[in-house]
């Protein structure tokens, strides 16, 4: 067995060859490593006491929640332009046909829920 990180396969083709490095991917590296920096330099100036820790922490903290969110907001924004599905596509509808289509027959031979809780909310007026 060949544990050798240099030598990492590429899933799609099966070969040997090195994954490219693409934008996502190396945008999620320069995440992980500002993530890791901003908490090692919280972390320092507490123990030291430096007179700006308490915003650097809740620097750090806040880049916890957006950082995260502009990548998945970056990456969903290049598989929409390029027209290419990835984990941060919104698929609702259409991510499983074969459910959709049934959950579709299923509710044409029952009828449709907003004609039937019409009908049972009704009362007859009176005069």
């Amino acid at each position: 067995m060949n544990t050798d990180p240099s030598n990492t396969s590429n899933h799609k083709t099966g070969s040997g060859k090195k994954a490219p490095w693409t934008l996502k991917r190396a945008a999620a590296l320069f995440a992980v490593i500002l993530l890791v920096t901003m908490y090692l330099l919280a972390f320092v100036s507490a123990i030291f006491h430096f007179p700006g820790s308490a915003a650097l922490l809740r620097i750090s903290l806040a880049l916890t929640v957006v950082l995260p969110l502009f990548l998945w907001i970056l990456i969903w924004g290049i598989g929409f332009l390029t027209h290419k599905k990835n984990f941060a596509s919104i698929n609702l509808l259409n991510s499983n046909p074969e459910e959709r289509r049934k959950m579709e027959e299923a509710l044409a031979r029952s009828g449709s829920p907003s004609e039937e809780a019409a009908g049972q909310d009704t009362e007859p007026e009176s005069k």
